[in-house]
């Protein structure tokens, strides 16, 4: 990506760098956007991904069209697939709320269980190193604490992935905007 972007600075460097610094400021608004309202963002991911998937299950009814003669049964896991995805599209479109909601349950569940199993591996571990049963049993249990919140308080674990999602955003933004600024000034040394 970077050669072509020296590849068009070098032709049409005026156009390049406000097409550098069109797309910074865009992602840089979309993060602060996004830090701002991460509910709201998360919820659009999921509609969009829901069209996807109903996109993606139209795909995989047309391949099952094609292969059914010649796949015989085995043309039903494609078909099968297609329903699938039709299902989960219009879930995600209709109860984008509930899909987060359900996605971080199944998260603070599995954080859990896996506390739990870190746990009761961690006393095994005390046999061999007392300094590593410690970490062992500290990181459990702060993989049980992280666990349990998600399930009582799902809307922290979404806060937290749309923040992310804003940081890397703002980030992105910074680095298109700097990136089309070191362009230029490029550009100007290049010319004097």
């Amino acid at each position: 990506m970077l050669d072509n972007v020296e590849k068009k600075a070098g032709k049409t460097p005026r156009r390049v760098f406000w097409e550098l610094m069109l797309i910074g400021v865009v992602l840089f608004i979309a993060g602060i956007f996004t830090l701002v309202y991460p509910l709201v963002t998360l919820k659009f991911i999921l509609i969009i991904l829901g069209i996807v998937s109903i996109i993606s299950s139209v795909g995989f009814l047309m391949r099952f069209l094609r292969i059914k003669d010649d796949a015989g049964w085995a043309s039903s896991f494609v078909l099968v697939l297609a329903g699938l995805l039709f299902i989960f599209g219009i879930i995600l479109i209709i109860k984008p709320d509930e899909t987060w909601n359900l996605l971080i349950y199944l998260v603070g569940l599995w954080f859990a269980a896996y506390a739990v199993y870190s746990i009761i591996a961690s006393v095994k571990i005390k046999a061999f190193s007392q300094e590593m049963f410690v970490v062992t049993l500290v990181l459990g249990l702060l993989l049980l604490i992280t666990g349990v919140l998600l399930i009582l308080s799902p809307s922290i674990g979404i806060t937290f992935v749309g923040t992310l999602i804003g940081i890397a955003l703002v980030i992105n933004g910074l680095e298109f905007s700097i990136l089309a600024i070191v362009d230029k000034l490029n550009d100007r040394q290049k010319r004097e």
